[in-house]
């Protein structure tokens, strides 16, 4: 056989594990049930999870990070649902409703701001030879456009108050419907009665992985290593505890696996050969005598569709669903992230950010858009401004360039200086990429891009770091 295929699997021999050998799914693949359509769960429950009976297991390890990370992510919607009407973080991409209300609420104000102005401009005219000859019908004409004005605004008003309580109580609604799904929980009685779960590890067993962890960790073998960053004690070696336990099963059964993970950091994943790190073919080659692959959630779909024959409208939903929620996830990740520390550590030492700012209302800002302020090494004031993008569309490129125009036209106007600063931050590396190459050469993004008033960064985070991919200028 040949050495390399012996551990990179054609998709032939992974639709044969597909066909005959076990299938186990890690915590990020179950938890992503939760997102699915209800048409969608019930295929992949009834008829995918059908065809693999008897062929699907977790490890307790999984089991347990799940049990324990599925309320959470069952009300995720929520969150979503109620940041449409408020917006507690201050976004500008949120709370439209709120923001509805208040900006109908203040057209009176304007309005009378105009009567003072019209009353001001009568007593000033009211003698002719100072004053161009104004016709009284012309005054008379305008009063009632005003008056008018003064009755559709207060019409509008009511709408605008209607409309935000009808929004509400589709949304409570919406919402009562997920709590009650979540009471029910079909995604936790598929997990039971369709997978089985593997024996927990003891105390013990998990001090002796530990110790092996950290020789492992030391020298990155995956998986888990990244965790040791971000997490203590033994929680750092959960992936590590999942791993051994399928070693385990598979040295047991004696038949190849396939793990459904939608986990691709570098320490289970190989982004150049686009396959499962070889330090796991090889790990699991030696120990169990079998192949081993990994596919992501839309991988599996995908292939698994090639053998049951899911009807191509259902199938290709479930397609756009499963693409719709990793990039639902990678916008969340990049929105829970501590944008001063990233800023911070990517521009210093030439600039040093201390404080968010809310941007004023009056600004025509589209997206999610965020300002910081703070100083440059050379104690100038300096203003940056963050971009969050899902999306590689011509509009993704082009609103976040045109915001920063109004950000700075609307400080000019206010005497206030900064040097500008611009990180367009795409969900994903691969979104980055795409939406430079596609969109960054078309004439009105790249008139802009090129500007030298604002130096623009476009790229993605990963583990909390801000990684370019493009720019207006070199950084140093």
């Amino acid at each position: 056989m040949d050495i390399y295929e012996k551990y990179y699997l054609s998709d032939e021999k992974i639709d044969e594990i597909l066909k005959n050998g076990i299938v186990i799914f890690d915590t990020s693949a179950l938890l992503d049930l939760y997102y699915y359509s209800k048409s969608s769960q019930e295929v992949i429950f009834d008829k995918i999870f059908g065809f693999l009976s008897d062929r699907l297991w977790i490890s307790a390890q999984v089991y347990f990070e799940f049990l324990k990370n599925k309320s959470d992510v069952a009300e995720k919607p929520i969150a979503s649902y109620n940041n449409l009407i408020h917006d507690p973080k201050g976004k500008a991409d949120g709370g439209h409703i709120d923001k509805i209300v208040k900006l109908s609420e203040e057209l009176p104000l304007k309005l009378s701001l105009i009567k003072n102005q019209m009353k001001t401009l009568k007593e000033k005219t009211i003698h002719e030879e100072k004053y161009p000859n104004i016709s009284s019908s012309e005054y008379t004409d305008f009063d009632r456009a005003i008056e008018n004005l003064d009755c559709q605004i207060k019409e509008f008003i009511a709408n605008a108050n209607r409309f935000s309580s009808t929004f509400k109580n589709a949304v409570d609604m919406k919402i009562e419907l997920i709590k009650k799904e979540k009471e029910e929980d079909r995604v936790l009685q598929a997990i039971d009665s369709k997978f089985k779960i593997g024996q927990e590890l003891t105390y013990e067993q998990q001090m002796i992985i530990s110790r092996e962890g950290a020789f492992r960790y030391a020298e990155q073998i995956p998986p888990g290593y990244k965790d040791a960053e971000e997490k203590i004690g033994m929680q750092k070696y959960g992936d590590l505890f999942a791993w051994k336990q399928i070693l385990e099963l598979g040295s047991k059964e004696k038949k190849p696996i396939l793990l459904i993970i939608n986990d691709v950091k570098e320490d289970w994943y190989d982004k150049e050969l686009e396959a499962p790190r070889y330090e796991l073919l090889k790990e699991f080659q030696s120990i169990c005598k079998q192949p081993f692959w990994t596919y992501t959630m839309k991988q599996f779909i995908y292939h698994v569709n090639h053998i049951i024959k899911t009807e191509q409208d259902v199938f290709e939903q479930m397609l756009k669903e499963t693409d719709e929620i990793q990039e639902v996830k990678s916008y969340n990740a990049i929105d829970d992230v501590d944008y001063i520390d990233i800023i911070n550590e990517y521009f210093a030492p030439e600039v040093l950010v201390e404080k968010e700012i809310q941007l004023a209302d009056e600004l025509r800002i589209i997206g999610d858009t965020r300002a910081f302020v703070g100083k440059t090494n050379e104690g100038k004031p300096a203003l940056v401004m963050v971009n969050m993008t899902k999306g590689s569309k011509y509009v993704n490129g082009l609103h976040p360039l045109r915001n920063m125009q109004e950000v700075k036209k609307y400080f000019k106007n206010i005497n206030i200086e900064y040097t500008y600063s611009q990180l367009i931050i795409c969900s994903t590396k691969e979104v980055a990429f795409n939406m430079y190459k596609n969109q960054f050469e078309k004439k009105n993004i790249k008139n802009l891009f090129r500007r030298k008033d604002v130096n623009v960064f476009i790229g993605y985070v990963e583990d909390n770091n801000f990684n370019a991919i493009a720019s207006n200028v070199d950084k140093k």
